[in-house]
């Protein structure tokens, strides 16, 4: 049985990146989205606590809890039931797109897909890209003149399935119903105390963090973020606000009565399928996942960003863990199988799954897809 939780930041979260804190600005940053070891470590930490005897779980039994996210919703305030409070999901937005400006007008955009297809003869180029990998192009469509722009940072989940089911290789969207743009960065300056608990002279410092609340021209809007798991979880006995990311800022953890995420679609038959990561990748391969593919599949086209680096504390060894590179979400494969029916098979197994290699990744909700027609 599925399990959805939603995570409320009561105030700003601090997701925290790389950088050293003193690296010259004496501030510390924040990602744009967590990463999926933040709320797993979170939830985890709540689900294996009580309100009496606070963690009581062995870090055995909490890495074995497998879940999935996180992922942004937005929420409805005052609702009767639970289900009322998550009022959209949102997921990062897939690369195999390109927007354009339409005639001036900043509201609207013109999307175009990008789509894979061989180069050769006359106007063969040289690349970097492995071997059996094509270009991709705008296929049959000219592209305006002038640079790209950027669209919104996450997709309202309709969007999004009829990008997955039925995407048109050229049309105008407007931006606000298509998706939002990032959350909101806040900045907030504090003062170091010393031991009698005064302000220490010339130690003043920032941190910058996520506020899940946007304001908009008819109100607000609120957000939350939301993870999945088959294990039962959350009981009387469990507490409902812990410390989400850097500082201790609380949040809250309810469980919903059924989830908002969509059910695998039917897509047409067919050997080929598009998969678009909604959550980073961890890949033995690096920035391939070919080894959770049938034996007959392969990847004859991808779409990867900049790779992220991902690292962290080990409490349980008490030491850094080993910094390792991840695919970003919005990554887009495009994979052949041996037929139809193998295709339909892997997708109904992954959809909205991971497909990292590594069973702690898996476990710790990295590389979560979806999955549409190519």
């Amino acid at each position: 049985m599925t399990s959805s939780l939603l995570i409320q930041p009561r105030d700003t979260a601090l997701f925290r990146d790389a950088r050293p804190f003193n690296s010259g600005a004496n501030r510390a940053r924040s990602l744009n989205f967590p990463w999926p070891s933040t709320t797993t470590g979170f939830v985890r930490t709540m689900i294996g606590s009580t309100k009496a005897e606070g963690f009581v779980w062995t870090p055995e039994r909490a890495r074995g809890v497998k879940l999935r996210g996180p992922f942004l919703v937005s929420l409805v305030e005052g609702g009767p039931e639970q289900d009322s409070r998550v009022a959209n999901v949102y997921v990062p937005a897939p690369m195999d797109v390109a927007f354009f400006p339409d005639g001036g007008l900043r509201s609207t955009l013109r999307r175009v897909q990008l789509v894979p297809k061989a180069i050769s003869g006359e106007n063969e180029v040289y690349s970097p890209l492995p071997e059996g990998v094509t270009h991709l192009v705008t296929l049959g469509v000219k592209p305006p003149a002038g640079k790209a722009v950027g669209g919104p940072a996450f997709w309202s989940l309709d969007s999004y399935m009829q990008w997955l089911i039925q995407p048109q290789l050229d049309e105008t969207v407007v931006h606000s119903a298509l998706g939002i743009d990032p959350l909101v960065r806040e900045l907030r300056t504090h003062v170091a105390l010393t031991s009698e608990r005064t302000a220490a002279d010339g130690h003043m410092f920032q941190t910058e963090a996520l506020r899940f609340v946007k304001r908009l021209a008819g109100g607000v809007m609120r957000f939350g973020l939301l993870v999945e798991t088959d294990e039962p979880v959350m009981n009387t006995s469990h507490p409902t606000i812990g410390a989400l990311g850097g500082e201790r800022r609380p949040s809250g953890l309810n469980r919903l009565t059924s989830s908002p995420l969509p059910p695998c679609p039917e897509l047409p038959d067919s050997a080929v399928r598009r998969v678009q990561l909604m959550t980073p990748g961890i890949f033995t391969n690096g920035w391939s996942p070919k080894r959770v593919l049938p034996s007959g599949a392969t990847i004859f086209a991808a779409l990867v960003g900049r790779p992220l680096s991902h690292s962290g504390w080990d409490f349980e060894k008490n030491r850094a863990r080993a910094t390792r590179r991840m695919a970003p979400a919005g990554t887009t494969y495009w994979i052949r199988f041996s037929d139809s029916q193998e295709a339909r098979a892997w997708t109904e197994s992954h959809w909205f799954h991971s497909i990292c290699d590594d069973a702690q990744d898996v476990a710790d909700g990295f590389g979560i897809a979806a999955i549409g027609v190519a």
